[in-house]
């Protein structure tokens, strides 16, 4: 944010010094990004537990805490969003709604929030007795429900909870927590595993805003045939980058060699009012 509103304030004359102004803004930009990057790997890595698909859950942790190490976590994830890096969409759904609002009471667990084997196997059991005995489901239910909903919070949000307290705080940061206690399930996809950012040719080619030149002229023709071979090209690439995980210059990179961008933008204003600008440099005056 800071470099944003230096290089807002800062005044620059000339096509010389625009170029140095966008070399500037690409490098710290994808040196950031991968800063990001590096960051969420060791995070994940190191202080997280889980399965990564349904999200992942914070790891018990006492040196972390005492060391203020998650408060950090949710400052790197409130700055990753503000400085358009990589969404950091790694957190189960129950993580992500303890951050919202620390109700355990309204919280709701699947089966891989429970990290614990021996937990899981146990807070299944009334559910396995349930369907032995059909005659005494209902009464088997009736029963289980409270047992089942106090292993779960003790062994699998409890257990966690200073890690998630702290994470709080550092979400503080830029009032982002205040945004999500406001529109959590607005801020959800940032947060959570689900949407996908990846780019495709469809988004890319719609992205495309082309200044072309005088309608029937020789030179609207020549940047109409270019626009449609780039197209072409793009929708070639998408085709075989998903025959080939090993295929090179699919759609991805060339998004990012012309924006230095390797997903979507997340945020939906962001998203609606993208746009990238395609203007023709022709070799010739004489059409």
């Amino acid at each position: 944010m800071a470099f944003k509103a230096a290089m807002a304030e800062k005044k620059f004359v000339g096509p010389v010094d625009s170029a140095v102004l966008w070399r500037v803004r690409d490098r710290h930009w994808r040196a950031l990004k991968g800063v990001f990057i590096c960051i969420y790997s060791g995070i994940q890595t190191n202080l997280f537990e889980g399965i990564q698909l349904s999200g992942l859950s914070p790891a018990p942790h006492v040196e972390a805490v005492e060391y203020g190490s998650f408060k950090v976590v949710g400052q790197v994830r409130v700055m990753s969003v503000l400085q358009e890096g990589p969404p950091p969409a790694f957190l189960a759904n129950w993580v992500y709604h303890y951050l919202c609002t620390p109700d355990v009471t309204a919280i709701s667990l699947i089966d891989d929030d429970i990290v614990n084997p021996d937990i899981r196997t146990l807070v299944k059991r009334p559910y396995d007795l349930a369907k032995e005995s059909q005659s005494k489901t209902d009464n088997i239910n009736a029963y289980s429900t409270d047992p089942s909903e106090v292993i779960t919070l003790q062994n699998t949000i409890m257990r966690v909870k200073g890690e998630l307290d702290q994470m709080r705080e550092g979400l503080r940061l830029h009032g982002c927590l205040a945004i999500m206690e406001e529109y959590p399930s607005l801020m959800e996809k940032l947060f959570v595993p689900g949407e996908d950012y990846t780019v495709t040719s469809t988004f890319l080619m719609n992205s495309l805003t082309a200044e072309y030149s005088e309608p029937g002229s020789t030179r609207k023709l020549q940047e109409t045939a270019v626009m449609a071979y780039f197209n072409r090209y793009v929708e070639e690439r998408e085709d075989n980058l998903s025959e080939s995980t090993n295929s090179a210059g699919g759609v991805t990179e060339i998004f990012q060699f012309l924006t230095g961008k390797t997903t979507m933008p997340f945020l939906p204003a962001e998203k609606n009012s993208f746009t990238i600008t395609v203007k023709f440099m022709h070799c010739s005056n004489d059409h």
